[in-house]
């Protein structure tokens, strides 16, 4: 049997059952370990916010880890028991090109590979951005996108790395990741954020921002 989960409708998610798939010549059979949940793109699609198409039911879930199961006939490199990344929706069996897998390293656990597509999120602003060495990164919000993008602003060379929010308890796990810095932004006190920002930045403020 396989089942996959769903938005059936604005706010109400279901898990339902499907076809195992018809494996192709060039596809492996992966049976999921990991799905992660995108907490931004998959959130919006799940409330049927006014940026989303709001047409149900809807697939779900785009970073996926798992074993392959089954070979195609013309699949060559792989083997039964590899363990994979792919783009996969939230399913409990997928069958997918493999010219969309990624191999998994052996020392790489599964719950840290299924950050792969969100970090290749963040990856993309911390890239544009050029951080040069020593340069001070400010990422406003301390989220899980947020996050990743300080961690990756800080390998490559920002000094401080420095995370922005109005949530104690996501500033407290910024801390756990070793961010250099964080900041408490409250409405009625932007001066003080400005304050400590220069006196962690210098009076011209941060070189670069991520939002």
């Amino acid at each position: 049997k396989n089942f996959e989960v769903c938005f059936i409708e604005a706010g109400i998610a279901q898990i339902e059952p499907c076809e195992i798939p018809e494996l192709g010549p060039q596809q492996l059979l992966i049976e999921t370990q990991v799905s992660l949940i995108s907490p931004g793109t998959e959130r919006a699609f799940f409330l049927g916010l006014p940026n989303t198409d709001q047409l149900y039911p809807q697939k779900t879930g785009y970073s996926n880890i798992g074993q392959v199961v089954a070979i195609g006939e013309d699949v060559e490199g792989w083997s039964i028991g590899d363990r994979v990344a792919t783009r996969s929706n939230h399913r409990l069996t997928n069958g997918v090109d493999i010219d969309q897998c990624l191999p998994l390293p052996d020392e790489l656990h599964e719950d840290h590979a299924a950050f792969f597509q969100l970090s290749a999120i963040a990856m993309q602003g911390v890239r544009k951005a050029q951080i040069e060495l020593g340069e001070s990164v400010v990422v406003m919000g301390a989220g899980l996108i947020g996050l990743l993008a300080a961690q990756l602003a800080k390998l490559s060379g920002a000094l401080p790395s420095i995370s922005l929010d109005r949530d104690e308890g996501r500033l407290a796990f910024a801390k756990q990741v070793d961010i250099d810095a964080t900041l408490l932004v409250e409405d009625d006190d932007t001066a003080s954020t400005s304050a400590e920002l220069n006196q962690l930045c210098g009076q011209d403020g941060a070189d670069v921002v991520i939002e």
